[in-house]
This record gives structure tokens, sequence and C-alpha cells, in this order.
């Protein structure tokens, strides 16, 4: 069950940041069917392929073990957990950042700014 739930969470921040299978396999020189079968459940994960698969994502170890409370949130809260997902690749420099994320992420700061009011 777990094997599970930690490959969908490493095909969630894989999507997220527009790489393919092969992209991340070739990230942590690893095979496409290795990538697959660690997303599916179907292959145990080494802690360094772990380490390796969270940096080649640029996300702390343990963002990979967030799913616990993924899955308890409301949909307002995975809104903005994505929200601020995308606000902390904006920071690190991501290359997978694009102007739609960036008008996103004004949106959500207007919007609460004026519920500030």
């Amino acid at each position: 069950m777990r094997r599970k739930q930690l490959g969908r969470r490493i095909k969630l921040l894989r999507k997220e940041r527009k790489l393919s299978q092969e992209a991340l396999a070739e990230l942590i020189d690893k095979s496409v069917d290795t990538i697959s079968n660690i997303e599916r459940g179907f292959a145990s994960t080494r802690i360094s392929t772990a380490f390796e698969i969270a940096q080649a994502l640029k996300v702390s170890f343990t963002d990979l073990f967030d799913w616990v409370e993924t899955v308890k949130q409301a949909p307002q809260q995975k809104a903005q957990a994505a929200l601020v997902e995308k606000f902390r690749a904006l920071l690190q420099g991501s290359a997978q950042a694009t102007l739609a994320d960036v008008a996103e992420l004004t949106r959500a700061i207007s919007e609460a700014a004026s519920r500030q009011k």
C-alpha cells in the first residue's frame, strides 16, 4: 500500500513539473521501466533512489511522503497546496515555472489581500 502511495506521489510531482518518465529516468540515471515500476507501486524504492528522485524533482525528501496530508485535504486546501508548490518552484528558479503559474499566483495573492481588508 505504501509503495503505491509513494508511486502516486512521485508521479504527481513529476507531472506537476512537466517531466516525462523518460526525462526523470535520465536525470537519475535509471531506466524508464524502473520509474514506471516505482510509480505503479510494483517496485520497492531504495532510499538512495528516493533521494535522487526528490533532488531531480526539486523537492525535499520528506515531500515525497506528503501523501497523508494530501489525501485528507479539502479541495480548497489541495488548491492552496498546489499554489504553494508553484511558488516554491518559482523561488527555486525552476525552469518549469510558466507565465501562467506567475499569473495564477498573482491572482491568488490579490484575492487573499482583498479578503484581509
